[in-house]
């Protein structure tokens, strides 16, 4: 048996390499066509109440972000949108939002958008959503009593250069995402090929993050150049924070010592670092048994031309006597098409995408599909925003007082 399985692994692992030099050959990349080349960054915050009560959803999540996302990765517009953590204010007064409220600001290039009660484009005269200056304001309360999901985005596309619909680039029906929101259909997302052209030249947009992983087809997976991650994108002043791989779908585990399942074992090991420290990357997972693994990097490490490789042992091994398991010398052709990877970037973006049939996965390949929160991490909760703490300790003060005399408890932001 162990003869028959060795015989058809090395006549995969043939075609795999005559594939892979095909490849070479021609010139031509293994990978997908990009899904996105761009990417818009957004600063959510949620508004609060002072006490820290009656915050405010935020339409960052579930089928607000799918819809927003499909919006701008239309046709050839191409934009992925990167959501960065959610910040919490707690201030009653701004509850009521307009384009005259002190608003905090984020870096160039991110888009800050605001959700709240209530906006106003005029004193007493009500809106779901405003744009003003890098800034989009949404009352996102009104908008979740409702069926339609275009108000966010819509918004996005005036912060991108497009105007209203009837008075700017005429986008004339009802489906149009710029066609006002007295007229526009509900989930009215539909952009014209003249719009695609103006959001895509937008400052506020960045170059797509292009990392890939692919597979060294001559070795197996516990050589140290098996895996090789490369920044290869002219994304500047993005980075790499976090990376996995779950190997799930192969009908293999991590088999890094002799422990069991796998009778042998190979450690994970770093091979060739190309602008990295061995100091700047830590792993998690890669455990005997397990199906996922880890890799973080420090903030503002890895970035555009560095690389890095590593290994790690693989096993079929389900408990150690089973005569028919093969414990330590799997590679590629075991792998392609069914392990998939996760890259989550400083900028907010988090992507997922399957191995391809040639041992590649890249960060933007047309398979690519978004995820919330770093990779191997659950998304992150509301943060605080730093000038509010001193208002926060105020208001956990001022409800620890009355719970102390009350059954009142303490209301966490949505």
């Amino acid at each position: 048996m162990k003869m028959v399985l060795a015989v058809v692994r090395a006549v995969a692992a043939s075609l795999f390499w005559l594939v892979a030099l095909a490849t070479l050959a021609t010139g031509a990349r293994a990978a997908d066509p990009s899904k996105f080349d761009k990417v818009l960054s957004i600063q959510p915050y949620t508004i609060c109440q002072s006490d820290g009560s009656d915050c405010s959803p935020a339409l960052v999540h579930q089928d607000y972000r799918a819809f927003t996302e499909a919006t701008f990765l239309q046709d050839n517009a191409r934009i992925a949108i990167a959501y960065l953590p959610t910040k919490v204010i707690w201030n009653s007064d701004l509850k009521v939002l307009s384009n005259k409220n002190d608003l905090p600001t984020s870096e160039s290039r991110v888009v800050n958008a605001f959700f709240t009660d209530r906006v106003e484009i005029d004193e007493g005269i009500g809106v779901s959503g405003l744009f003003t200056g890098a800034r989009v304001l949404v009352d996102s309360k009104w908008v979740l009593g409702r069926p339609e999901k275009s108000v966010f985005p819509h918004e996005l596309g005036h912060a991108l250069g497009l105007r209203q619909g009837e008075g700017g680039h005429f986008c004339c029906d009802n489906d149009n995402l710029m066609r006002d929101g007295l007229y526009r259909n509900s989930n009215g997302n539909r952009l014209t090929q003249s719009q695609i052209a103006i959001i895509r030249d937008s400052d506020f947009l960045r170059p797509a993050p292009v990392v890939t992983l692919s597979l060294n087809p001559n070795v197996e997976s516990s050589d140290p150049s098996f895996f090789k991650l490369t920044f290869d994108s002219l994304a500047a002043r993005d980075y790499l924070r976090a990376m996995s791989i779950s190997i799930d779908g192969t009908g293999l585990t991590f088999d890094p010592t002799a422990a069991l399942p796998g009778p042998v074992g190979s450690p994970f090991v770093l091979g060739n670092l190309v602008g990295l420290d061995i100091a700047d990357i830590s792993h998690s997972g890669f455990l005997d048994g397990a199906s996922l693994g880890l890799l973080r990097f420090n903030p503002k490490t890895f970035q555009d031309g560095d690389s890095m490789t590593f290994g790690i042992g693989l096993t079929n091994c389900k408990v150690a006597d089973v005569p028919e398991c093969v414990d330590g010398s799997w590679g590629a052709a075991d792998l392609a098409g069914r392990m998939k990877v996760s890259f989550g970037f400083e900028n907010g973006l988090v992507t997922e995408v399957f191995l391809d049939e040639h041992g590649i996965a890249v960060s933007n390949g047309l398979g690519a599909t978004f995820l919330e929160g770093l990779p191997g991490e659950a998304p992150a909760g509301p943060i605080p925003e730093a000038p509010t703490y001193a208002m926060m300790l105020l208001g956990l003060m001022y409800l620890a007082r009355r719970a102390a005399t009350s059954d009142l408890g303490l209301r966490h932001a949505r």
